[in-house]
């Protein structure tokens, strides 16, 4: 089935949207389709539309499983133009699924409170609507939603110049961030995923958790995946971790970039996992973390925003804590030993492993203090 866009007359668009060369850079146009199964799979909405236009690259990581429909806006952001009746909770739904796209990621949606009509072609203009019709064409049985993205081919590139989304108003929709309903569609969820088409992401199968999945359940935002995919388009987000330590040891990190002594800040890409490890020098033992990082066991964070971690290490045989190894200590250790164990000590200067402050102890600090040690 073919149609004819609403641009100057020698412009003519397929249902692939693909349009006929104009003078100088090509200008096209794609769709993709948001759709559902029939019968009763209410909970498995089939998302369904693929990428209809011939002359798009579609690729793929093979480290990741995002796809990519091989199209850029010029900067990383959009404007779109909304206002849909009645009232606001709609304006508002959609706003709330554009802010998603720039957590985590360099992708910043904007958005105008009027109403553009997504059916005008080429004026420059990313509009948002519900309509009974894709644009005077007649809605798939199984269609729930379609974004038409316009793009300029020049200089080997191809870069987004218009995006528009319409809904199908023939369904039934609500807002919801439950798990998908039998009795209507989540416009939200659904709104995510078109604004993901929108910014250039395809759909996506390998099994990742993501929102642009050929089937939506219950996911509502964009995953690690999609977030991968937005990077691999626009560039990282840069989260910076900055790891401190008293006492003597170092902190390492896995992926490899802190090294501290050293090296004790790092600007890691948002969502990277990182694993710190603790190792104390001969002369103490690791005390703990603190910051965003608790415990004594290896710290791993995820890095959705800036990290400051400290690690704290400890003189063996300081058993009092007050960061020297001196006759106060030997002392504290042998009145441990008849007396039982006073509140103002520190375990972890126990010299070995056993969970007690005694006799090892205090003959520790003893040698210590005559220079034997």
């Amino acid at each position: 089935m073919s149609k004819t866009s609403k641009g100057p007359p020698d412009r003519r668009a397929t249902d692939g949207g693909q349009v006929a060369l104009i003078a100088g850079p090509r200008i096209k146009g794609q769709r993709a389709r948001l759709t559902r199964p029939t019968g009763r799979m209410a909970r498995n909405l089939r998302l369904a539309g693929s990428l209809l236009a011939l002359w798009a690259f579609i690729s793929a990581s093979p480290a990741e499983g995002y796809r990519l429909l091989g199209y850029s806006w010029p900067l990383p952001t959009a404007t779109f133009y909304v206002d849909i009746p009645p009232g606001s909770r709609w304006n508002d739904s959609f706003e709330t699924a554009m802010g998603y796209w720039g957590v985590d990621t360099v992708f910043a949606y904007k958005i105008v409170r009027e109403y553009e009509d997504p059916c005008d072609a080429l004026d420059g203009r990313n509009g948002v609507s519900f309509s009974s019709t894709i644009c005077g064409d007649v809605w798939g049985d199984t269609t729930l939603a379609i974004t038409q993205t316009w793009t300029l081919e020049s200089g080997g590139k191809s870069e987004a110049t218009q995006s528009d989304i319409i809904f199908n108003s023939n369904e039934s929709w609500d807002v919801y961030a439950t798990p998908l309903s039998s009795s209507s569609f989540d416009f939200q969820r659904v709104a995510v995923h078109e604004l993901g088409h929108a910014l250039g992401l395809n759909h996506e199968d390998s099994g990742v958790p993501t929102v642009m999945g050929t089937y939506t359940g219950d996911t509502t935002v964009p995953q690690q995946d999609d977030i991968n995919g937005v990077a691999a388009i626009y560039g990282f987000v840069q989260r910076s971790l900055t790891v401190s330590k008293t006492g003597n040891g170092t902190i390492t990190s896995s992926p490899a970039g802190i090294s501290c002594g050293s090296d004790c800040t790092e600007n890691l890409n948002a969502g990277t996992s990182v694993t710190l490890t603790a190792t104390a020098e001969n002369d103490s033992n690791f005390n703990g973390w603190t910051g965003d990082c608790t415990g004594t066991a290896d710290c791993t964070v995820k890095m959705d925003g800036a990290k400051d971690i400290t690690a704290d290490f400890i003189l063996k045989g300081d058993v009092n804590d007050d960061d020297l190894v001196d006759l106060t200590d030997a002392a504290l250790a042998l009145r441990i030993m008849s007396a039982g164990m006073p509140a103002n000590v520190n375990i972890r200067s126990d010299m070995n492993a056993d969970g007690k402050i005694g006799l090892q102890e205090a003959v520790y600090v003893l040698q210590r203090a005559a220079g034997a040690r």
